[in-house]
């Protein structure tokens, strides 16, 4: 009896050894297969920047192509620090959240309690600024922003612009993506907070789950890891102009590492920064829309995340519930799709895995 027990616990063991080994081996070919993948993509001059994918949290790829500085030859690497652009937005509604949570703001409270100036602000939600339905026309669109975009605008002077033009919509008739709904939903934090959209950023989400390198952007310095922007013109990268971030605030004004994106999209989707409800508000669609987040989808799976794109640079951050998947791309320079890109990582990742 003694020797048939022993004989049982060595095969169940073997088996697990043999799960274990067939597990590690899955996730090694992935690692090798999509390194080669992004390492064509870079040496093609189609790619440079950082690539982070996680399982349940624990990282199975964080690797880095390219250069953060050209002319002095500094490369990226797996703590370079990015600008994110319109990621932003996710980090502005998650503050929002937190804020309707705590009792200080209400879905339905009106643009006009915080700033009767801007055209239809009476009949303007929360709720239709976050799902853009407000009809703010994006000023960023305006033919005049390329004018201005280099240079510092205080809040009254972007206001002023913001005013200067007329709806795009009569309020909740339509969608329509407009960068303007986050510069605003940010000032009514800070108005609401009495802190600074970046302390906000700080305290309400970096502190909350240990991240060292999110925050708002000032000017880039590639000495501290922080990486410049390229366009490919006539097969070299150039340097791209570079947004002042007074000017996109709430919608794209923060930077970060793939990393730290994919740390944060996994605390928003286990609830560390939200409760369940909040969660659930946030991924409703309205119009294509959530609050701050876009649902999408990848051969049968729900996707949700969100994509940037501010100079040079480009970014896609998703998050795959069914799996506990999050796959972050940030790039300096992309001579590529952003949505092809995701998508063939997700294929290595399922033919590997």
């Amino acid at each position: 009896m003694r020797i048939m027990y022993y004989s049982l616990i060595f095969i169940i063991l073997l088996s697990f050894s043999k799960n274990s080994l067939s597990y590690d081996s899955s996730i090694d070919t992935f690692t090798v297969t999509l390194n080669n993948y992004l390492s064509s993509l870079e040496a093609d001059n189609e790619f440079t920047g950082t690539v982070c994918v996680t399982i349940n949290g624990n990282r199975i790829f964080n690797k880095a192509y390219g250069y953060r500085d050209i002319e002095n030859q500094f490369l990226n690497d797996t703590n370079t620090i990015f600008r994110i652009g319109s990621i932003t937005k996710t980090f502005t509604a998650v503050l929002i959240m937190q804020l309707v949570e705590e009792g200080f703001l209400s879905f339905d409270d009106l643009l006009s309690d915080y700033y009767s100036i801007i055209p239809n602000a009476p009949e303007i939600t929360i709720d239709m600024m976050l799902h853009h339905q407000s009809g703010i026309y994006d000023f960023t669109t305006h033919p005049d922003y390329l004018g201005y975009f280099e240079q510092p605008k205080t809040r009254q002077e972007i206001l002023d612009i913001v005013v200067s033009y007329p709806p795009a919509f009569d309020p909740g008739t339509d969608t329509e993506y407009s960068n303007t709904n986050y510069v605003l939903l940010g000032y009514i934090i800070e108005d609401i907070t009495g802190k600074s959209y970046n302390t906000n950023i700080q305290e309400r989400i970096s502190d909350v789950i240990e991240l060292t390198n999110t925050s708002c952007g000032s000017g880039i310095n590639t000495e501290n890891n922080e990486s410049e922007s390229f366009r490919l013109i006539n097969g070299e990268w150039l340097l791209a102009p570079e947004t002042h971030s007074s000017i996109p605030h709430g919608a794209g004004a923060v930077v970060s590492t793939s990393s730290e994106l994919a740390s944060f999209i996994s605390a928003l989707f286990n609830c560390e920064l939200l409760d369940s409800t909040s969660l659930h508000n946030m991924l409703i669609q309205s119009g294509g829309y959530g609050m701050g987040i876009i649902r999408v989808f990848y051969q049968n799976k729900v996707v949700y995340g969100h994509n940037g794109v501010i100079n040079g640079f480009r970014g896609v951050m998703i998050y795959i519930p069914e799996d506990e998947i999050a796959l972050v791309f940030l790039s300096n320079g992309l001579n590529y799709s952003q949505k092809n890109l995701w998508t063939e990582i997700l294929d290595i990742y399922y033919e590997c895995l």
